[in-house]
């Protein structure tokens, strides 16, 4: 008889959140089932087991967890391997899209405690500014305007847990000539609030969309940072007639495959989640940007909030073919969320156009490292 073909699904990370005192027995524990990580064999296979919650494959992967460690009492990893016939038809679903869902803090005293040192960091910016909360279909977003002239504007998209302070050490240089709106991207921590999931990657468009018409700005130069850069990969796939230019800064599993070394970094970062631990994960991340305290203290609040996006996956050939705006994509060479010589040879093969910078001496953290390097570039 001929043997099924197998494909790896990496393996499933099960929370177990006690409602009992120890001791007392499997009866007293919740399981919580939540992304696939490493890679590994195992004799499971999935219609042994009940379908997760959330699942992903490795390409959709950003190597970051959407939950916090410190809310469970033990983390087990089980490994396992799908048959291409037994797949349930509801994983095939959820395989490839989306998962519905909005994004909170975990609490409203979470919530105050951030906006209160959000308040407090926003004396850092630099230029004069103006702040605006603009309707879309999926919440309002907060805006922040710096900046005139005539020149096309900018939009900033800031990275993963973080906010629109986050452009505050280059804002200086970016709006000397032209207006630039820096965004609280919706469905993450800051003062945008969600109040409809986004159920597809052509949403993030979408909302960009949405954002530009309350702004009454037809075409945007658009600069994404780390996760940010995932987003604005989908506003030049889905609504590139709104964008002069894709600026792609450290665009981590987006070009190629996420590292999964990062992601196991960051689970044993959370188990631990004290400041020594954090500090030291952005280090080996960031190496040669050091948080200011504010910073580190909104970043380690951000935490506590339950993000309402999905992840960043590598984009298919015919993807990468199809962007029709320029690109720049600006890397550090030491950066370990992504190989950029890798990148830069799949973006010569298949986007010749693409301009890509790979700067020496820099990692992941390479905005706050060496901004004043970065920026003429981008």
């Amino acid at each position: 008889m001929r043997r099924k073909k197998e494909f790896p699904l990496r393996a499933e990370v099960v929370l177990h959140e006690s409602h009992r005192k120890p001791g007392l027995g499997s009866n007293g524990l919740k399981c919580h089932r939540r992304e696939p990580t490493v890679d590994n064999h195992s004799p499971h296979r999935i219609g042994d087991l009940p379908l997760p919650h959330f699942m992903v494959d490795q390409s959709r992967h950003e190597a970051v967890l959407p939950f916090r460690m410190d809310d469970f009492d033990s983390l087990m990893i089980r490994t396992y391997r799908i048959s291409d016939t037994v797949i349930p038809s509801k994983l095939k679903a959820a395989r490839g899209r989306l998962m519905p869902k909005i994004g909170r803090f975990k609490n409203e005293a979470s919530k105050q405690a951030y906006e209160s040192i959000y308040r407090e960091l926003e004396g850092t910016w630099p230029v004069p500014s103006t702040q605006l909360d603009v309707p879309t279909s999926f919440g309002t977003t907060h805006v922040r305007r710096s900046g005139t002239g005539t020149e096309t504007p900018i939009v900033l998209v800031h990275s993963l847990g973080a906010n629109c302070l986050q452009w505050h050490i280059v804002i200086e240089d970016l709006c000397r000539d032209r207006v630039v709106f820096a965004l609280d991207t919706i469905g993450t921590p800051g003062l945008s609030v969600q109040t409809s999931p986004l159920t597809g990657e052509s949403d993030f468009a979408t909302w960009i969309s949405e954002v530009l018409n309350e702004l009454e700005v037809d075409r945007v130069h658009l600069v994404g940072y780390s996760q940010g850069a995932w987003h604005a990969v989908l506003v030049a796939l889905h609504a590139p007639e709104r964008l002069a230019s894709v600026t792609l800064i450290e665009p981590g599993g987006v070009f190629d495959k996420p590292s999964w070394r990062v992601l196991l970094k960051m689970v044993r970062a959370g188990m631990r989640r004290t400041d020594k631990n954090i500090r030291k994960l952005n280090d080996w991340l960031s190496p040669g940007y050091v948080l200011g305290d504010l910073e580190f203290a909104l970043a380690k609040e951000a935490l506590n909030y339950r993000p309402g996006i999905g992840w960043a996956r590598m984009l298919k050939d015919a993807e990468v073919q199809s962007i029709s705006v320029p690109v720049l994509v600006i890397s550090g060479a030491e950066t370990v969320v992504s190989n950029p010589e890798q990148v830069a040879a799949r973006l010569a093969d298949l986007a010749p156009e693409a301009e890509v910078e790979i700067f020496a001496g820099t990692g992941h953290g390479i905005l706050g490292h060496i901004p004043d390097r970065v920026i003429p570039d981008s």
